[in-house]
């Protein structure tokens, strides 16, 4: 699933940060599996159960539709897709970074 959702799906917080969100839920019979799962930091799971948001899984992908009261026609929303990690690929470094690397 970190694999997949690299972290929370809705804000892009990092794994570390994460629990695990069943679609449907565990107590209502829902699997835990990659097909029912989406990676949710504390903050974005509050949202899901107590704030009116729905995820759901759309292509593989979580997609999350906001309450009423924020989009009356509570359109989909997902986080933009992320530019694929390349393993052994040097780090790369902001430029500030570069710039007190120098001094």
């Amino acid at each position: 699933m970190a694999a997949r959702d690299r972290g929370c799906a809705r804000c892009g917080r990092p794994p570390s940060w994460c629990e695990i969100h069943h679609v449907v839920p565990w107590e209502s019979g829902g699997p835990t599996s990659i097909d029912n799962c989406a990676m949710l930091c504390r903050a974005c799971h509050r949202l899901v159960h107590h704030g009116g948001w729905d995820v759901r899984l759309r292509d593989g992908l979580p997609e999350f539709r906001p309450p009423r009261w924020i989009d009356r026609g509570r359109r989909p929303r997902s986080r933009p897709p992320r530019a694929p990690v390349r393993v052994g690929a040097p780090a790369t470094r902001s430029p500030s970074a570069r710039m007190f690397a120098d001094a």
